[in-house]
C-alpha cells in the first residue's frame, strides 16, 4: 500500500494542544498530520481529534474512500492472460 496523509489544522484554544487520529481500519497516529498505509480496500472513516490544555475537544471526522490497485495484465490478442509454466497471469509490472 501507499502512504497517505491526512493534514489537521488548529485554530484557538490553549496551547499545548494534543493530537489524535484514527483511521477506520484500528491504526492510530499521535501528530498534526495522520500518515496511514491502509492494507485492503474499502471505505474508513478517519476522525482527527484535538485538545488543548484547558481540555476543550475538537472533533472532525471524514471518509477515505481506498481502491483496490490496478493489475496490467499481458494478454494476447484476443484478450486471454498471458501465463508462466505454473498457469499464473503474467503482469506488466
Amino acid at each position: 500500500g501507499q502512504n497517505i496523509s491526512f493534514f489537521g489544522y488548529v485554530a484557538g484554544g490553549t496551547p499545548p494542544y494534543t493530537y489524535w487520529w484514527t483511521f477506520g481500519d484500528g491504526g492510530t497516529a499521535n501528530a498534526l498530520t495522520g500518515v496511514r498505509t491502509f492494507t485492503a480496500a474499502g471505505r474508513y472513516e478517519v476522525t482527527f481529534v484535538v485538545s488543548d490544555r484547558a481540555g476543550a475537544l475538537a472533533l472532525s471526522t471524514t471518509t477515505a474512500y481506498i481502491t483496490a490497485p490496478v493489475t496490467n495484465y499481458l494478454t494476447d490478442e484476443h484478450g486471454n492472460c498471458l501465463t508462466d509454466a505454473a498457469g499464473n497471469c503474467l503482469t506488466a509490472n
